[in-house]
């Protein structure tokens, strides 16, 4: 994608010439840029509608599904579809297990204690937190370990209702948690 577009307007530009070209994969691109900026900017729902349409295009078990799979995860979560955005994640999360993308792995694992916490299952996300603690431990993302240290507390508290945990999750950074895995 060209660097010099910069606006959603152009991006729509864009993907609608590329649709009208048949080069579908790169409309698909193009749509899920459109929806992390979106998203980004907190236009969740309408950034959900733009990633969902790039993810219809790209294969189950592809990488750039994956990546679809995972923002979609991520913005789910945001508005408050914990259920939903815990299946997208673990979609993403075996396909990128199965390409080798462990830090990626790391990061749905991240995501999903989060939802998972929220939906009541304070010990499937200590799980979480912990797989993916592991993968950072061994990989030297050493904010990313103190990240997974803060939920694996959470989820404690959680566990005893005289410690409830601290509420909603933290708020992540799509483009930028995305594009790091």
């Amino acid at each position: 994608m060209p660097e010099h577009l910069t606006s959603i307007d152009e991006l729509i530009t864009l993907r609608d010439a590329q649709q009208q070209q048949g080069t579908l994969r790169a409309a698909a691109a193009t749509d899920r840029e459109i929806g992390l900026r979106l998203s980004e900017d907190g236009f969740y729902e309408r950034g959900l509608g733009h990633l969902q349409a790039a993810r219809r295009l790209f294969g189950d078990d592809s990488y750039d599904g994956a990546v679809c799979d995972h923002s979609i995860g991520i913005v789910l979560a945001e508005l408050a579809r914990y259920e939903e955005s815990a299946a997208a994640l673990d979609h993403a999360r075996t396909i990128y297990g199965s390409l080798h993308r462990f830090l990626a792995v790391a990061d749905c694992d991240e995501h999903l204690g989060q939802s998972l916490l929220v939906l009541g299952q304070p010990l499937d996300a200590i799980a979480r937190f912990e797989a993916a603690r592991r993968i950072h431990v061994e990989m030297n993302t050493t904010d990313r370990v103190a990240a997974c240290d803060e939920g694996i507390e959470d989820a404690k508290a959680a566990l005893h209702p005289a410690q409830p945990h601290r509420g909603r999750p933290r708020r992540a950074h799509i483009a930028h948690r995305i594009a790091a895995a």
